[in-house]
């Protein structure tokens, strides 16, 4: 069953307060031919890497990473180099806990029996 509007409003705010880099969400859902009852969540967040690098000056943006995944990527933080080791991990670990939040927050307002995707994209344009 679809998510309304609200509630999408409502996951993006509760993400912003924690993570002030999360900027916008997109949210698309696609039923199930054989079932309209059951379908698919779509989650788009967009995120804003200068935001994450004021955080982590340490950090150092991979420019070719960006150029070549504007599709999306699985963590917010994957185009910095060494995000694993950058101020003692404290990078990766903003990454991960920025999707347990995302779930978390989908989990609440979606039906148990129903799958989602996540996906992060970067709003600015480094590489043009």
């Amino acid at each position: 069953m679809k998510i309304n509007d609200k509630i999408i409003d409502r996951i993006l705010k509760l993400m912003k307060v924690k993570y002030p880099s999360i900027v916008d969400i997109r949210y698309r859902y696609i039923n199930f031919s054989h079932n309209k009852d059951k379908g698919l969540h779509f989650f788009t967040f967009y995120y804003d890497i200068e935001k994450i690098e004021d955080m982590f000056p340490e950090a150092i943006v991979n420019l070719e990473y960006l150029k070549n995944n504007e599709d999306g990527s699985n963590l917010p933080i994957e185009a910095f180099y060494g995000y694993f080791n950058v101020c003692d991990g404290r990078l990766y670990e903003y990454g991960t806990n920025i999707v347990k939040l995302a779930e978390a927050l989908i989990n609440s307002v979606k039906r148990s029996d129903e799958h989602y995707t996540i996906r992060f994209i970067n709003t600015n344009s480094y590489y043009n």
